[in-house]
């Protein structure tokens, strides 16, 4: 978005639109969205989010599970449960909202935790570079 600074983990990591994707997930992982949703909030063009996405399907990083939006369907549900507790994808399939799928990121991934401590690391190290440059002597 015009106007917004970096976050931390973005500007340790770099300015690209993965490491913006995944960026916004870290700092929305409770919520779910949309594709357009996701390219709006992670300030990356719709176009350039669906080039970068098969590629995150593939290495098993987002992944789309086609859940019925009204029929509860048991077998898809114990898949679900499978993958989601495997913990390869950082992003699934949360529900469907007409034809709008809406996507989260996955809470189980071992890589998602790692990704998560390392947000928190880069953002402990960048508070105490920035506090460090705001002291000021005290008077004796």
């Amino acid at each position: 978005m015009p106007g917004t600074e970096d976050s931390f983990f973005v500007e340790a990591l770099g300015r690209n639109p993965l490491v913006k994707t995944v960026d916004f997930l870290l700092e929305n992982k409770i919520f779910d969205f949309t594709k357009a949703d996701i390219a709006q909030g992670a300030n990356v063009s719709r176009v350039t989010l669906d080039k970068i996405w098969p590629a995150l399907e593939e290495n098993e990083i987002v992944c789309q599970k086609n859940r019925p939006a009204k029929r509860l369907d048991v077998d898809s549900l114990t898949r679900d449960s499978a993958s989601q507790k495997d913990g390869r994808n950082l992003a699934f399939e949360t529900r469907r909202i007409g034809n709008a799928v809406l996507y989260t990121l996955n809470s189980h991934s071992s890589i998602v935790k790692k990704l998560v401590e390392l947000d928190i690391a880069i953002t402990e190290k960048a508070t105490e570079r920035m506090l460090a440059n705001e002291r000021v002597p005290m008077p004796a």
